[in-house]
């Protein structure tokens, strides 16, 4: 949550050239977010507003949340003859 008292509020055109971005790409990360991670705002004087520490926040759940996922692993299907398979490998090997 934003405290205005302790920091750094921005308007979404300072944040987007902050971020070198549109002021379109800031709204959607405020109503939209990035993989359920959204852009914490508040609104100040009908403005809607961020904050420098916001900005950070949202950039290091994204990394965070980026970090967790996990790569997927190729795996064999289980009725493949690994024994002809290894066979027709090697023998691709041989001739290259």
């Amino acid at each position: 949550m934003i405290d205005v008292h302790r920091e750094s509020v921005m308007s979404i055109k300072e944040a987007s050239k902050l971020l070198r971005a549109a002021p379109s790409t800031v709204y959607r990360h405020i109503m939209h977010g990035i993989g359920g991670v959204k852009l914490e705002s508040i609104k100040l004087g009908g403005k809607r507003v961020v904050s420098r520490e916001s900005l950070n926040r949202f950039i290091a759940r994204l990394n965070r949340s980026a970090a967790e996922v996990e790569a997927p692993v190729a795996t064999m299907p289980a009725d493949i003859d690994r024994g002809r398979l290894e066979a027709e490998l090697d023998s691709a090997l041989k001739v290259a």
